[in-house]
């Protein structure tokens, strides 16, 4: 992630959240893979504009990052934290 000090700012959480969120349903679609999600696919998901995904990740594999940091198993139930 680009800028950690951002993380107590609300905005930056929901920008994060809906990101990852996007991601995560991409990821689960059986016909996609990782490598042939685009930026803009998840973007579009997200509603968020592809300069605001800048402005947060390097790229594709760094919102993976978040991704993979934030998913935890509780009691059998997908779980979210954020950041």
């Amino acid at each position: 992630m680009k800028n950690d000090k951002a993380n107590t700012d609300l905005r930056v959480k929901r920008t994060h959240k809906l990101l990852w969120s996007a991601l995560g349903e991409l990821l689960l679609d059986p016909k996609k893979e990782f490598s042939s999600i685009t930026i803009n696919e998840i973007c579009e998901k997200a509603m968020v504009h592809r300069t605001t995904f800048y402005k947060h990740f390097v790229d594709k594999y760094d919102l993976l990052n978040l991704f993979f940091c934030n998913f935890r198993m509780s009691s059998g139930k997908i779980a979210w934290k954020t950041v």
